[in-house]
């Protein structure tokens, strides 16, 4: 009996029949992928330790490679710098609200030993005036004005038209001058400075000194001279 129900559902030729579509052709018959029925198939223990080690193993390799992805690869290298005889070029722009051009010294010092005093240049100095704009400089006084010394004045020093002549008045007197800088009209029109450049330095370690006053070398150091 089981045999005739099966030839009879299989039909003619031994197969069984195909479903047809309405449009006339079957998609299923471009599967590639044929399923095996259930009665087909046979587990076997061997056939289980094969898989279990299978997965073993894509799972090892998985983290292996995930690891070795998330190490980080420390490489040391080496560069010589061929171009040691060549200057480095530094930028500066400083601006010093109350502090003039003329006070302000930019040097250099570096390990080897080569000093640069108030450089200039391709480094500029702007005047700046009392509000922090440009302006043209110091007051200049027109032919036959006598401006005050102010508290430096005496029979040498009766008129200082430039405020290089009034500061040269109050060193002389041995005054500081710096607390008379924002209103002396020699001076006025330029308490500022914009300090902006390029410094040529050489490649190797040193400092940049933006400093107030005159520096000099004396015995072999650099010193910075000022008056307050």
């Amino acid at each position: 009996l089981w045999r005739l129900a099966s030839a009879c559902a299989m039909g003619e030729g031994g197969q069984r029949p195909r479903k047809q579509s309405d449009s006339g052709w079957d998609l299923r018959q471009f599967d590639v992928f044929a399923k095996l029925h259930d009665e087909y198939k046979v587990k076997t223990s061997s056939g289980g330790m094969l898989s279990v080690g299978a997965m073993m193993l894509m799972a090892f390799l998985f983290v292996a490679e995930l690891n070795t992805f998330l190490t980080v690869e420390v490489v040391d290298h080496i560069l010589v710098d061929t171009t040691l005889a060549k200057k480095l070029p530094i930028g500066l722009n400083i601006t010093f609200p109350h502090l003039r051009c003329d006070e302000v010294s930019v040097d250099t010092v570096d390990a080897v030993g080569e000093n640069q005093v108030n450089i200039q240049g391709r480094l500029h100095k702007v005047n700046l005036g009392l509000t922090g704009q440009q302006s043209e400089g110091d007051h200049q006084a027109k032919a036959g004005e006598c401006l005050s010394c102010m508290e430096a004045a005496d029979d040498d020093h009766k008129c200082c038209n430039t405020c290089q002549a009034l500061k040269d008045a109050y060193a002389d007197a041995k005054l500081s001058y710096y607390h008379i800088l924002d209103t002396a009209e020699q001076c006025r029109d330029a308490v500022g400075c914009q300090v902006h450049g390029d410094v040529s330095v050489n490649k190797v370690g040193g400092n940049v000194h933006v400093a107030l006053g005159k520096s000099t070398i004396k015995d072999g150091k650099h010193v910075h001279e000022f008056n307050i």
